[in-house]
């Protein structure tokens, strides 16, 4: 609704023009949406510019430098003036003076002017995705599961490059077998040792072996779990 508006209007200030007529546009909305407008208008002599000063700033630096110079000047000697009517806003209704922009009703100009007390809400910078040592090596403890597959595979996209799997029952099943392809393609070390890490001269004997052929250990994925079922069972009739 509101760009159909704004179009008329552009198309009425065009009809306004008198012969030799110039039209300067500096908006940029019409021609976003690829407007139209009559051009019977150009059997008159008439002229219709745009000002865009992107595109000056890119193609034109010293001409738009000699603009600012000039508009600058004028505004000193008094020639040009602000325009009315001119709202003057603080820096904390940025966002209302925006929404007001973008739907195309505000008249004249919106100046926000900043103050100590401004409270101007801000969207937060999205962080980077968490990223491992490319040059450290990862325990996983009872890591050959699915979630411990999972886990490897999500830590090498993050740039993790050594794996330590520690098993209880050191089952290389057909799954642990695809992952440490997959692993190895990706250029990671996969090492597979039988260990209970509930045993601590078992696990003790496992890491010193390992400390002189993989990088220092940086992390642990403790995913190791035994259950205990008791065998104390009641039956009841119903």
């Amino acid at each position: 609704m509101v760009a159909n508006i704004c179009m008329q209007a552009l198309r009425r200030s065009w009809d306004l023009l008198v012969p030799f007529g110039r039209f300067i546009e500096i908006g940029k909305k019409d021609a976003q949406q690829n407007g139209r407008i009559e051009l019977r208008p150009y059997l008159q002599n008439m002229t219709m510019a745009s000002v865009d000063l992107i595109t000056m700033m890119k193609y034109r630096p010293l001409l738009l430098k000699q603009l600012i110079e000039d508009t600058v000047q004028l505004w000193t000697e008094g020639i040009v003036k602000a325009a009315e009517p001119t709202r003057i806003m603080p820096m904390s209704q940025a966002l209302e003076a925006f929404q007001t922009l973008q739907t195309g009703k505000g008249m004249g100009k919106m100046v926000l002017v900043p103050h100590p007390e401004d409270i101007v809400p801000i969207v937060p910078a999205r962080p980077e995705p968490y990223r491992f040592k490319s040059d450290a090596t990862y325990v996983l403890s009872g890591g050959l599961g699915g979630i411990g597959r999972s886990t490897a595979k999500w830590m090498a996209s993050r740039g993790a490059r050594s794996f330590l799997f520690l098993s209880s029952s050191g089952r290389i099943t057909d799954a642990v077998s695809h992952m440490r392809v997959e692993l190895e393609s990706d250029g990671c070390t996969v090492t597979i040792r039988k260990c209970d890490v509930g045993d601590k001269e078992a696990l003790q004997t496992v890491l010193e072996e390992c400390k002189g052929t993989l990088p220092p250990i940086k992390g642990v994925v403790q995913g190791a779990m035994k259950l205990s079922v008791s065998t104390n069972l009641s039956v009841v009739r119903l």
